[in-house]
């Protein structure tokens, strides 16, 4: 009986990832099609297969191409963050932005950026500064809801480190916007218009390094969330296994954070959906979220500019539209807890 339904499980899931990877390059060829000027899908597959030698298209689909690695490595990263910290807080409603991670490493970064001008020439420190701040924000919003009791402490608690975090951020992102040479806003809400192509062996390097080391602790996290007890009769420290996927999200989050900005509910709405798809086991659920996480930033991303495109006005931030998606999840898991 356990035999077979592990071997349902493994159809599931196969048959989920193999739908998710056909989408998510369908998507990725698509977003390197739109745009101000719009490129045919077989241009691009040419160009992506290096037959194509047109100079003109050569530069728009370089352009696009960076813009779509940083949405599919930063949408995965976060998509693998919101299990991790769903996981090891055992609360459904938790995600990077919500629990305020997100807003506390840019404000870490501005602050940053304020006492050294310089700093942003060196976008490895930036994302040294980012990861810090992800950490600071996760530790001092998980100290805060210890003081709560129900189950909503945390999400609450967390809703508080964003406000104080998106206050302190909003200001001084606004002083050394002159600095980043772009506006704030797309810092604030999520953009991949200002990413650059030395951005994206970093972010890949360390979005493969923390995908995978949360990989080699789905044993601990399956076990941990029946609680402590169940985790350490099956062998696991469960100190350790939280301090590890803390460290790993706020890597994840920071290195988000410091090439795109704050995209919301992503970390959110990713891990739900997957649970649809492959059920609760963290073997299966983290690499199917960091998909569809994935998914998504490249979805909104080529929403904000086909509208773009049409209206003429300039790109809307990428969190306008997870916000769109997400929400309503938040919506839902809030209500329903309630009435739990």
């Amino acid at each position: 009986m356990a035999l077979q339904t592990y071997r349902n499980l493994m159809r599931r899931f196969t048959l989920s990832m193999f739908f998710l990877t056909t989408s998510l390059t369908l998507l990725s060829i698509l977003s390197i099609s739109v745009g101000v000027v719009s490129v045919g899908f077989k241009d691009v597959v040419d160009h992506l297969l290096g037959i194509s030698s047109h100079t003109f298209l050569k530069g728009i689909i370089d352009l696009r191409v960076i813009r779509t690695s940083a949405s599919v490595l930063a949408g995965a990263s976060l998509g693998v963050a919101g299990v991790l910290i769903q996981g090891i807080t055992r609360n459904p409603l938790a995600e990077p932005y919500i629990l305020g991670i997100s807003s506390t490493a840019l404000s870490v970064v501005s602050l940053a950026l304020i006492l050294n001008p310089s700093l942003i020439n060196s976008r490895t420190e930036v994302m040294l500064y980012s990861f810090l701040g992800a950490l600071l924000g996760f530790l001092f919003t998980l100290m805060l809801s210890r003081l709560g009791s129900s189950g909503l402490s945390l999400v609450l608690a967390g809703i508080a480190v964003t406000s104080i975090s998106s206050g302190i951020s909003h200001i001084l992102l606004y002083l050394v916007q002159s600095v980043l040479r772009i506006p704030y806003v797309y810092l604030l809400m999520g953009s991949t218009t200002s990413v650059l192509k030395a951005d994206i062996p970093t972010l890949t390097l360390t979005s493969i390094i923390g995908i995978s080391a949360s990989l080699l602790i789905v044993k601990s996290l399956n076990a941990y969330i029946y609680g402590d007890e169940y985790s350490r009769q099956l062998g696991f420290n469960p100190r350790l296994t939280i301090l590890t996927a803390a460290t790993i999200t706020s890597i994840l989050t920071g290195m988000s954070v410091a090439v795109v900005g704050i995209i919301g509910f992503v970390g959110l709405a990713s891990p739900h959906i997957c649970r649809y798809l492959v059920g609760n086991d963290h073997r299966f659920l983290l690499p199917a979220s960091a998909l569809v996480g994935a998914i998504l930033v490249v979805l909104s991303d080529i929403i904000v500019r086909a509208i773009s495109s049409v209206s003429g006005l300039g790109e809307l931030p990428l969190g306008v539209v997870t916000g769109i998606i997400g929400a309503p999840f938040l919506a839902y898991l809030v209500l329903k807890r309630v009435r739990e």
